[in-house]
């Protein structure tokens, strides 16, 4: 009897112990607080630069920003200039083309203030160009994946005429550019009442959300050879008559290209084994008033060169081929199957045929 009694309370016993160290947690959950966010870029380009500021949003919130207006900014160099930004509308400020011009060599810093808090960014060095390029297309092939109508998805592969670059240095600094491309299929087409007029369909490729260069293709410090600026799809019937490629290359300094290369690296995760865990962004805006306030963003200063070329036609075979000729892009057509004929022949002034 003994035994059985001793059989019973010891389990009792321990679960008692084992229940009293359990103790109800209900933690004070932090409200999301509106960070700042700050986007802004000056060149050595004579331009408007401008600088947005808006909130950030909550995971459960809008997918609209609040505009961040009424805030006073500056830019300063390293030699003492001040240049004040206008605006505020919609939270876009920007500077005034006439007095203000990034100069390759000086370092910049911006400067907010917002709300009685004052936030500035890291001294950004704008770069001094001295790279060189070359552009050249090859013809080549690449796997596409798509969707079925039942819920799976397919690989097909379509022919493509891959762009690409050579850069190289004059001197022996490692080559950080970014790349920003559009691209352009001239064409003639033919409308049901038999009016042939001149096209360009403008089509920006976006296989490459963040194009910088890859240290993979560097065989020196000083050259980059290969690095892919985008591609044009090659359909099947008459080809375009004329290719071109318009882009604007940023050559960025040190603290701009681990920004732009953390971006690509996060975006091109595919969820694999080592792949980079989601995280946030390191930018160079501080709140030097409340360090313990976080701001978002980053201020960028970088050398620009804008480039458009035109793609030799009627090429029938895999083979490097020569680009020429620098077109303005704001002169292209779009084309709108709705307006009348008379209206698709407006041809550019640089059309050649």
């Amino acid at each position: 009897m003994g035994k059985i009694v001793r059989l019973f309370i010891v389990p009792v016993i321990i679960s008692m112990i084992v229940s009293s160290c359990f103790r109800s947690y209900d933690p004070e959950i932090e409200k999301t607080q509106a960070l700042l966010v700050v986007d802004g870029l000056i060149t050595d380009q004579p331009a408007t630069y401008h600088v947005s500021l808006h909130y950030s949003n909550s995971f459960t919130g809008t997918k609209e920003y609040k505009a961040a207006e009424s805030a006073k900014i500056t830019i300063t160099d390293n030699i003492g200039n001040v240049y004040a930004l206008a605006g505020g509308s919609n939270g876009l400020y920007y500077t005034d083309s006439t007095k203000f011009t990034g100069v390759p060599g000086r370092s910049y810093m911006l400067h907010i203030l917002l709300s009685g808090q004052q936030y500035e960014s890291a001294p950004q060095l704008l770069p001094i160009s001295e790279t060189t390029d070359t552009l050249y297309g090859e013809y080549t092939t690449r796997e596409v994946l798509m969707a079925d109508a039942y819920g799976g998805y397919f690989t097909f592969t379509e022919n493509v005429l891959q762009i690409c670059m050579n850069f190289k240095s004059q001197n022996d600094s490692i080559q950080a550019i970014r790349l920003t491309p559009t691209f352009v299929n001239e064409g003639l087409l033919t409308t049901i009442s038999t009016t042939t007029f001149c096209c360009t369909i403008v089509s920006q490729d976006d296989s490459r959300a963040v194009n910088i260069t890859d240290e993979a293709y560097q065989l020196k410090v000083s050259e980059i050879n290969h690095h892919v600026v985008g591609s044009f799809v090659l359909h099947d019937g008459p080809s375009p008559y004329l290719q071109i490629v318009s882009f604007s290359r940023y050559l960025l300094n040190n603290e701009s290209y681990k920004y732009y290369k953390e971006i690509k690296t996060q975006l091109t995760a595919e969820g694999k084994l080592f792949d980079p865990i989601t995280s946030q962004l390191s930018g160079n805006i501080t709140c030097k008033s409340d360090p313990s306030r976080c701001a978002l963003g980053f201020f960028e200063a970088s050398a620009v060169t804008n480039c458009g070329y035109a793609l030799q036609p009627n090429y029938t075979q895999a083979r490097k081929v020569k680009l020429r000729a620098p077109f303005p892009l704001s002169e292209c057509i779009m084309i709108d199957f709705n307006l009348p004929d008379s209206l698709q022949n407006k041809l550019p002034k640089w059309w050649i045929y």
